[in-house]
């Protein structure tokens, strides 16, 4: 099992994680902060649809006001979004449908393969059950 604060000091890790609990504690985000990164936060716990999800998205990582409310335009936002060389994207307290999350899923493991040569981005979630394709985080 893998600490947050080894997997952003160790760049072969980028991915798909989880976290144990329901948020990623503000001092571990400022501290990826202080390290560089560029660090996104989106609270999902009142999505249940993928409108409710696209919607909390685009609140919490500030997508323009003309973000077209589908999974392409997120796609392209997300991709837009991480162009810094290092990027930390957290989606927290995911509850949505399943065919929703999956979808979700899908395009942030996207995101986190697309990281060009030398740059890096990891993506964290929680949610109250463990979810497929995210390696699991402990606490220390």
């Amino acid at each position: 099992m893998t600490t947050l604060g080894v997997v952003l000091g160790d760049d072969s890790l980028d991915g798909l994680y989880q976290w144990p609990g329901t948020s990623v504690p503000a001092s571990l985000l400022a501290s990826a902060r202080n390290q560089g990164w560029t660090v996104g936060v989106a609270q999902l716990g009142a999505a249940h649809t993928k409108a409710d999800t696209l919607k909390a998205l685009q609140r919490d990582l500030e997508f323009p006001e003309w973000f077209g409310q589908n999974w392409d335009a997120l796609a392209d936002s997300l991709f837009e979004w991480s162009t810094s060389a290092r990027c930390l994207l957290v989606l927290e307290d995911i509850r949505a449908d399943h065919d929703t999350v999956e979808t979700l899923l899908t395009i942030v493991e996207t995101l986190s393969m697309a990281a060009s040569a030398g740059d890096r981005c990891v993506v964290v979630v929680t949610a109250p059950k463990a979810l497929d394709g995210a390696a699991p985080l402990t606490l220390a």
